[in-house]
């Protein structure tokens, strides 16, 4: 039969693992208060490691009072020097910890805000700021939580927010990236080499080399993150959808959601029937996702983005306080060209028309209905079995156009 043995906690003299040096010896013995308040902290730190994640406020708590009370026994100049050597842990770890535990104790009384801080992922980023701008992007994290209906803060989101406030200045050159300098670097060399080659050469083998540093060149440009070949990059602050049109009965969107992506976003697309054929079709909820909302700020390469190519911006569900804030990035990250297809013209041009105008200054490109596009592409499909160019000239006349191919005598 085992037998449960209780181990009296430690005296503070006996838990040090490194031995101080005779150069560190200061400070005099601590008062009572303050030896038993550093022997309550200690105990904290033990509790804590076990967990640290579950336990991170009363953990970074206690490494901030005994930093900001200096609390340290003898043998040890500063309190610094006693964690490294009770705990192990490194000069620049101690100061983080306590630095996130001065964030915490003074928003103690913001406790909507401190019980989404759990981590010191999400804090890691508030370190750089002055209290008033911590104060600031948090207000916005809150709003933002609010509006979308979030239970929790990602570390993403507070990196997102202080984006948001604090832009980068400008874009960077594509040429000044090390992907570019060594691409024109090495198809430099494969000229160069081209050059060199006795005149009677193989011609092929000379287009083979031109062909290479072609695609040296090709590699060294910002890479696509799209297959779709009218933009460069798509960005999706928004997810879901709702059937608007003739051109939503086939949409690539809600088959994708229905599909590939239906385990990270469930239930917001699903299979359907039409005209007895297989389909998708969105279901109507719209999640919105404010952690994406910097996406081009903190891409500062030039580029083509589609907005929005899983949703609607102008979908009646979407608050008019996050379209404002998808138009203020597009405004702040003026160096790239944006492109906003919607179903909903009506909506944007009601209650954006400004924003709308801004392009003139600002390079936003607003696409209306896509639905003309489906058919024109519907079209495309049918010409495989065309006669002729006449016919397919006529069936764009007809399904387009409103031509009436036989009239009346």
């Amino acid at each position: 039969m085992s037998e449960t043995i209780e181990l009296a906690a430690p005296r503070l003299e006996e838990t040090a693992t490194v031995a101080p040096r005779a150069e560190q010896c200061g400070p005099p013995n601590l008062s009572k208060p303050d030896d038993e308040a550093l022997t309550k902290y200690v105990a904290i730190i033990i509790r804590c490691r076990e967990k640290e994640t579950e336990n991170f406020h009363e953990l970074v708590g206690a490494i901030y009072e005994i930093q900001k009370r200096e609390l340290c026994p003898t043998g040890y100049d500063s309190p610094v020097r006693f964690l490294m050597a009770r705990f192990g842990y490194s000069k620049s770890y101690c100061d983080r910890l306590a630095a996130e535990g001065r964030v915490l104790n003074r928003l103690s009384t913001r406790v909507d805000a401190v019980r989404f801080l759990t981590s010191g992922a999400h804090l890691r980023y508030l370190l750089k700021l002055a209290d008033a701008e911590q104060d600031e992007v948090l207000a916005l994290v809150s709003s933002w939580t609010k509006m979308a209906g979030l239970n929790e803060w990602s570390p993403k989101l507070i990196k997102t927010a202080i984006t948001f406030l604090h832009p980068p200045e400008g874009a960077r050159d594509p040429d000044d990236s090390a992907r570019s300098k060594l691409a024109r670097q090495f198809a430099g060399l494969v000229k160069e080499t081209s050059a060199q080659l006795p005149e009677k050469t193989d011609k092929a083998i000379v287009e083979k080399l031109d062909g290479l540093a072609e695609k040296a060149l090709a590699l060294g440009r910002p890479p696509r993150t799209t297959g779709i070949d009218w933009t460069e990059a798509t960005w999706n602050p928004l997810q879901g959808c709702t059937r608007a049109s003739a051109g939503c009965d086939y949409c690539y969107a809600a088959k994708l959601m229905a599909t590939r992506r239906a385990g990270v976003y469930p239930g917001l697309a699903k299979e359907v029937r039409l005209k007895e054929k297989k389909t998708y079709a969105f279901c109507g909820k719209i999640v919105m996702l404010p952690d994406h909302l910097a996406v081009p700020l903190e891409d500062r390469t030039p580029k083509r983005y589609f907005v929005n190519s899983m949703s609607d911006l102008f979908h009646r569900d979407v608050p008019d306080q996050f379209i404002g804030a998808v138009f203020t990035v597009m405004e702040k990250a003026s160096w790239h060209q944006f492109q906003v297809l919607t179903k909903r013209p009506e909506r944007m041009c009601k209650a954006h028309l400004s924003n709308i105008l801004t392009f003139f200054v600002h390079h936003l490109t607003n696409g209306p209905i896509e639905g003309l596009n489906n058919k024109i592409q519907g079209l495309i499909k049918k010409a495989f079995g065309y006669p002729n160019k006449e016919r397919f000239k006529s069936d764009i006349f007809f399904h387009l156009g409103g031509l009436d191919l036989y009239p009346a005598q």
